[in-house]
């Protein structure tokens, strides 16, 4: 989900933490990146990135763009 409501609803600057989430993830380009971010009552944060989820690793590996709809009927291959 997009965090730039989130970020502006809690004050946080979004090009501030873009910038940062964008440096700390620039080897990661375009996977999807679970992203903790914890906002303190002064309106800094700090962020912790997760693993990229496992299906999006497995879809990157075999080299699809999504798996299948009916996986009982149609198999991607």
């Amino acid at each position: 989900p997009p965090v730039g409501p989130a970020l502006g609803q809690a004050g946080i600057n979004i090009m501030g933490f873009c910038k940062e989430f964008n440096a700390k993830t620039q080897e990661q380009q375009g996977y999807v990146i679970p992203v903790v971010i914890t906002v303190y009552e002064d309106r800094s944060f700090t962020f912790v990135t997760k693993t990229p989820p496992a299906a999006d690793l497995l879809k990157k590996a075999a080299n699809v763009e999504k798996g299948s709809g009916e996986p009982n009927k149609n198999k991607v291959a």
